[in-house]
């Protein structure tokens, strides 16, 4: 009787409302007693509901039993299944004659939803694998190609191609941990990350090499871009097989900074000393990474079969070899170390591994030299 009589009011409220707004009630709008407990009480289960359930049970059984073992096709499947599985669990609660059901459906969803994450995990690992095995295949490829002289002048192309397997690589590589108890083989992304880490720095290092723009401030900050991706690019390069190369790819890098630096700055009217600071703070760095090369023994000397690490090598004997003598004004230790190098040259020379230019330039500068009372004097410009 109290719900017949709150309803009524209820009711009765709404119809005045819609009687003050010039509105006419139907007769039917009022319900009985009767008639509300009907409208809440649950009802028997259709055949939507039969056709759900079967479809349900036949998809259980045949995962149950299947012979597919491609974990793209199980996660989808599984994951299809408990889709499904939730809304008959669903409809199960809402009719009368089911309640039976609620228990399967549950066991149903919840064991669909394991097995669809674990074969979303299965399908992503041989993903990774798959595309670890692409990206190792495309960097022995372009290694390869590395030993060909003419890469060094199709600078823009191999940057492009270096830029987008550096993207793939590292993405690959920020996911490992992910991936740490799959099976497959660890060392070769190892050596594929550091592999392009060095080659795409030393593109990078190569197109700051290269004038693009007429004007030469817009010309100096591109460089500027280059240089610093290339350093940060080769910034995690502790921990590779062959760290010395990568050291002496730095100094270049640092020490082309520096040159750069200080045009830009004088282009600007900055005062002669900020300029200045700029120049020692970025060859300073340089030198940081370059000074390997003065205890680095003979078969770090890189040769015409890898014409990449032997123009990185020239450009760090030079830079080396020019702190030394402008910077420090060391010039006992410059020419102890050209007359190193020179002496490193001679016999790769002879089998015509190392180029002869580059060691007569080397053997000239060692004639600028005089030794004094007090050490060495160097008499050249």
């Amino acid at each position: 009787m109290f719900l017949a009589k709150k309803w009524g009011i209820l009711i009765k409220k709404g119809s005045e409302g819609l009687v003050f707004t010039s509105l006419e009630i139907p007769r039917d709008y009022y319900y009985t007693r009767e008639e509300i407990i009907m409208f809440f009480k649950k009802k028997t289960s259709d055949n939507e509901y039969a056709v759900l359930k079967n479809e349900v049970m036949r998809q259980y059984n045949n995962l149950q039993q299947t012979n597919i073992v491609n974990p793209h096709m199980l996660r989808d499947a599984w994951g299809d299944l408990c889709e499904k599985a939730k809304t008959a669990y669903k409809f199960s609660k809402k009719y009368i004659d089911t309640e039976g059901d609620i228990d399967i459906f549950t066991s149903i969803r919840d064991e669909a939803k394991e097995k669809n994450k674990y074969y979303m995990f299965k399908a992503e690992e041989v993903d990774y694998i798959s595309q670890v095995l692409e990206c190792k295949n495309s960097y022995e490829q372009y290694e390869d190609e590395m030993h060909n002289v003419e890469t060094l002048n199709d600078t823009v192309d191999w940057y492009n191609k270096w830029n987008k397997l550096y993207v793939d690589v590292e993405k690959l590589y920020r996911q490992k941990g992910k991936f740490e108890n799959s099976n497959y083989d660890r060392s070769a992304l190892e050596n594929v990350h550091y592999g392009v880490m060095y080659y795409y720095g030393f593109y990078l290092y190569r197109l700051s090499c290269e004038d693009v723009y007429k004007n030469r401030s817009q010309e100096l900050l591109r460089k500027f871009d280059c240089v610093k991706e290339a350093i940060k690019v080769t910034d995690a390069y502790k921990g590779a097989e062959d760290e010395f190369k990568y050291q002496l790819l730095r100094g270049n890098i640092y020490f082309s900074s520096g040159d750069y630096h200080y045009e830009y700055l004088k282009s600007l009217g900055e005062e002669p000393k900020q300029a200045i600071d700029k120049l020692l703070s970025e060859r300073y760095k340089a030198y940081n990474e370059l000074r390997a090369l003065e205890s680095a023994p003979n078969d770090k000397l890189p040769s015409f079969f890898t014409p990449v690490e032997l123009f990185v090598y020239k450009g760090a004997v030079n830079a080396l070899y020019s702190y030394l003598l402008y910077n420090k004004k060391d010039y006992g230790r410059a020419h102890d170390f050209v007359e190193r190098e020179v002496n490193k040259y001679e016999f790769f020379v002879k089998l015509k591994m190392f180029p002869a230019d580059f060691t007569n330039t080397m053997k000239g500068e060692l004639l600028n030299f005089k030794k004094g009372v007090f050490g060495w004097k160097y008499t050249g410009n």
